[in-house]
């Protein structure tokens, strides 16, 4: 059961590290190296 909860945990950061990548593809371009210079967070 405890590892359930983990995997639960990562699988949850995961996606909203996924949402901010996409939000900040769509703010800045997908071609954008602003995106890996200053971040998106």
């Amino acid at each position: 059961m405890k590892e359930d909860i983990k995997w639960k945990h990562r699988f949850s950061n995961f996606e909203k590290a996924l949402s901010q990548l996409q939000e900040g593809i769509e703010n800045n371009g997908a071609d954008s190296i602003n995106i890996i210079k200053d971040g998106i967070a």
